[in-house]
């Protein structure tokens, strides 16, 4: 049966949102066949359920949360393109780049009193167990392209675990241990729904949630949800690697971004500079002001910022043969490094090696150097 749910003035506590004072009249069309209906044709790696917590965390979205949503939408185009790179890197569903609207609302320093952090909600222990680096002067739970890195390994983890994206959302949010138990109690493995009320009372919601989530996000102007365009200095980034120590505010000064955005876009580091690190630390700057700091660094004698686009260079050098060449080439849209070292015919180990990387996982639009000879140097690779 159709009905439609007419709301004015709401004032509304509830799970997702907290306390919200809506000053404004709004009108709101909840149409629950039509809901129903988008639901069932929702790209999902796992069975929709329609059921009253379905329901519940929808009107906490679409109705009483309307504005909350508006903003986690529009700091969502911050963030989606850097989720869907990995996600498409490691062949996994992309719909899971909606997780972080359940985990963190899109707020890369969101924490909860149970230690976790980020836009992925890792909390310490399983952030070094997948490869970050926590401590007191950075901590890569907040650097949406690590701790989206380290999630997605975590989260590939657990499907190899369970072989089911019900379950592994389920032990995300809860932890592999309590969904075994549930799993133990109903002596069925099936997915989610089969061990649902075996589960903590908030993992019970966890699903729920992030349907309603994706829901929201694939179809929230048919609610009247418009999300405000993010700053273009925030939308449009890039970002490069650091292997030396740099102040955060001589990055500033260098590239004219203004403290407070640098500090927005690097939430990492905790301390206003970037720490050494041989393997390089991520920078992440305007796209407009990054190219400021590519001038800067080939024009610049100094040498103060060593990057993916000096340091590797000058790293190499004395190790090539006279018939051999340093190439950078850039990463394209669903390209990887397996993919590059299938089309050069070199080994994945030699690409990792000149480029000081520990993993295969590359960050969007990465600049890769490479030694070839002379007579493969690929036509559109770049000198270093």
């Amino acid at each position: 049966m159709k009905f439609y749910l007419t709301i004015g003035l709401i004032l509304a506590t509830n799970l997702c949102f907290g306390k919200t004072n809506e000053t404004n009249l709004t009108t709101v069309n909840f149409e629950m066949e039509e809901i129903k209906d988008r639901l069932e044709g929702m790209d999902l790696p796992f069975a929709i359920q329609y059921n009253f917590r379905v329901e519940k965390h929808l009107k906490d979205y679409l109705v009483y949360g309307q504005r909350q949503s508006a903003h986690i939408l529009k700091r969502s185009s911050m963030y989606l393109p850097v989720f869907e790179h990995y996600l498409r890197e490691n062949n996994m569903p992309e719909v899971l780049k909606y997780l972080p609207i359940v985990e963190s609302r899109m707020y890369p320093t969101e924490h909860s009193e149970a230690g976790a952090k980020g836009l992925w909600q890792l909390i310490p222990s399983t952030a070094r167990a997948n490869g970050l680096i926590v401590n007191d002067e950075i901590d890569e739970r907040m650097d949406p392209y690590k701790s989206t890195e380290a999630a997605v390994k975590y989260l590939k983890y657990l499907y190899e675990m369970y072989e089911d994206w019900s379950l592994v959302l389920a032990a995300y949010n809860c932890g592999p241990g309590m969904v075994n138990k549930a799993i133990r109690y109903t002596g069925n493995c099936g997915d989610f729904w089969s061990v649902q009320n075996y589960l903590p009372g908030q993992t019970k919601h966890y699903l729920p949630k992030f349907i309603a989530a994706t829901y929201t996000a694939e179809f929230h102007l048919f609610h009247g949800i418009e999300p405000a365009i993010l700053d273009y200095d925030l939308q449009f980034t890039s970002a490069i690697r650091v292997f030396n120590q740099v102040s955060l505010k001589q990055v500033a000064q260098i590239t004219g971004v203004p403290y407070s955005t640098i500090i927005k876009l690097n939430p990492a580091y905790v301390k206003g500079y970037i720490p050494a690190n041989r393997h390089g630390a991520y920078l992440v700057l305007p796209k407009v002001n990054m190219m400021r700091l590519t001038d800067y660094i080939k024009w610049s004698d100094k040498n103060v910022i060593q990057t993916d686009w000096n340091h590797l260079a000058q790293h190499m050098k004395d190790e090539i043969e006279e018939e051999q060449v340093l190439m950078y080439v850039f990463l394209n849209d669903g390209e990887d490094l397996h993919s590059l070292s299938n089309k050069l015919n070199i080994s994945l180990k030699e690409i990792k090696s000149w480029n000081k990387m520990k993993q295969d996982s590359t960050y969007p639009g990465q600049k890769i150097i490479l030694v070839l000879p002379k007579d493969k140097a690929i036509a559109n690779g770049e000198r270093a």
